[in-house]
């Protein structure tokens, strides 16, 4: 399997939490595309949808036929370790 990055938390390889607040505090309503979006059907324009994302894999997919053959069943996996982790947690 061709090297990947993922995150790492306690007890093994895990993802990262893109935190887009800091973002949000320094810019506000300018926080644009891809952080956040303007949300259709509110009536204040400056009402904006706080966009999160989760990395899972970061991996040169140069010349590599099959990477996403390697690496979509391993993000399924981690995907699914942090949903059981947040279930853990109340947070689900």
């Amino acid at each position: 399997m061709p090297e990947a990055l993922a995150y790492n938390r306690v007890g093994g390889v895990g993802c990262g939490v893109y935190g887009g607040i800091p973002l949000l505090a320094q810019l506000g309503r300018a926080l644009g595309f891809p952080h956040s979006s303007k949300i259709k059907g509110s009536r204040h324009k400056a009402m904006r949808e706080l966009r999160t994302a989760v990395l899972l894999i970061g991996a040169d997919k140069t010349g590599d036929d099959r990477w996403y053959e390697s690496f979509v069943p391993l993000a399924d996996r981690l995907w699914e370790e942090h949903l059981d982790e947040l279930r853990e947690e109340g947070k689900l």
